[in-house]
């Protein structure tokens, strides 16, 4: 399992397929951070993460997004496992960058559509407010 930085140039085709195949909206390349993290296994680039920086203190974890061929191939457990893998590389990232609250958000809908995904997000981030929206947050240590 390699993580590396994504590159918009020879990433993004692949990642807005992956948007494609599980329904989401397929953003513009400048949409995206030059923060972003992948995941390959194999030769397989697997889930994708950014960071997006602010002013202050807190850094948002956005596009958080799996390649849906090869993760419905995946156990429960191997799932888990990368999407461990690739927030502690997201968070040590962000550590690095000088952040020291990391904060994402996730539809009811999202959390219906990706179990494992939601699993981790509550074991990793610390603090979760529901109101029609979920949003995590994590103290970076």
């Amino acid at each position: 399992m390699k993580i590396r930085i994504f590159n918009k140039e020879t990433d993004y085709e692949e990642l807005r397929n992956w948007w494609g195949e599980w329904e989401l909206p397929q953003h513009h390349p400048e949409v995206l951070s030059e923060n972003g993290l992948i995941i390959n296994i194999d030769g397989v680039n697997i889930a994708s993460a950014f960071i997006y920086s602010t002013d202050s203190y807190i850094c948002w974890l956005e596009h958080l997004t799996t390649n849906k061929k090869a993760w419905l191939l995946l156990s429960a457990e191997q799932r888990l496992d990368i999407l461990d893998k690739l927030g502690k590389a997201i968070f040590e990232k962000a550590k690095a960058m000088g952040f020291k609250l990391t904060f994402t958000l996730a539809t009811e809908e999202q959390e219906k559509k990706s179990k494992a995904l939601t699993e981790w997000k509550t074991k990793n981030f610390g603090d979760v407010i529901t109101k029609n929206m979920t949003q995590y947050f994590k103290i970076l240590t």
